[in-house]
């Protein structure tokens, strides 16, 4: 007479080698409490507070401010496409994002 060990699901995420040895009837069982344990687990953890105002809120610049941070002309501000992303358009007045200036800067940075 053999002296059958019932694995627990605590003894396996202790020693994940035992998976090996885990009769084939007894995985549903022991995914099903792994799993509520998961679940249990996820529930506990925090989620990301959105409240928080981020660490540098986004300033609108007038559209001579931004050409003076690129070095270029108001109206190739206006018009390229490549800077399209940057403009905002509040009524028919353009804006640029700094956030969004200093983002497109820091991805061109990593080319030169």
């Amino acid at each position: 007479m053999t002296n059958v060990v019932q694995l627990t699901a605590g003894a396996i995420v202790d020693d994940p080698a035992l998976i090996s040895d885990v009769p084939s009837a007894d995985v549903p069982a022991l995914l099903a409490q792994l799993t509520t344990c998961a679940a249990a687990l996820a529930v506990r953890m925090p989620a990301a507070d959105s409240s928080k105002a981020p660490a540098s809120p986004d300033r609108l610049l007038k559209p001579d401010e931004a050409a003076a941070v690129l070095n270029v002309s108001v109206d190739f501000l206006r018009r390229s496409p490549s800077l399209k992303a940057v403009r905002v358009y509040l009524d028919r007045e353009l804006r640029v994002s700094e956030a969004a200036l200093q983002a497109l800067i820091a991805r061109r940075r990593g080319r030169e």
